[in-house]
């Protein structure tokens, strides 16, 4: 799924891309005008489970435990978008891009599956789908990265990390 705003001239922002298990739009249960604030769109086929309001408080009620859960899911994500402001404020494309195939490589051992498309990427990280593709270019002319189809192999980690520094 996909979580985006609209501008006023009908431009998209993503803001999240929530992955399979991920929850998302639980904190508008504790608001008073539960209206989510950004627009959802599934990038592929969705099985979506959602949860009566009124029970699920009751089992948080009933269950520390489950409570404990959904506030430490709920201070990650808080405290990745944080992170997010950060990078997308202080640091420039090429930064934003190499933070996010690191990120996304960590648990793939070196490679990255581009299973959402490119443009909603671009958007994610604020920058055009042509500033992806141009960036993209320069890391495999200095032997980073290697484009496989869908698939991205980090071929120079350390040397990634550098463009970090």
């Amino acid at each position: 799924m996909k979580l985006y705003l609209l501008s006023r001239d009908g431009d998209e922002k993503v803001v999240e891309v929530i992955q399979s298990g991920q929850l998302f739009a639980e904190a508008v249960m504790f608001m008073d005008e539960r209206r989510y604030p950004v627009n959802a769109s599934a990038l592929s086929d969705t099985h979506l489970v959602i949860f009566d309001t009124e029970c699920f408080l009751q089992l948080l009620g009933e269950s520390p435990d489950l409570a404990l859960k959904l506030l430490g899911g709920l201070s990650r994500r808080m405290h990745g978008l944080l992170s997010q402001i950060d990078e997308l404020t202080l640091h420039n494309a090429t930064y934003r891009l190499v933070s996010y195939l690191l990120a996304q490589a960590h648990s793939q051992a070196g490679q990255v599956r581009l299973s959402i498309p490119k443009q909603v990427i671009a958007s994610r990280l604020s920058m055009k789908p042509e500033t992806l593709s141009r960036i993209l270019a320069r890391l495999r002319e200095r032997g980073l990265l290697e484009v496989q189809g869908e698939t991205l192999v980090l071929l120079n980690e350390s040397g990634l990390r550098r463009v970090l520094e």
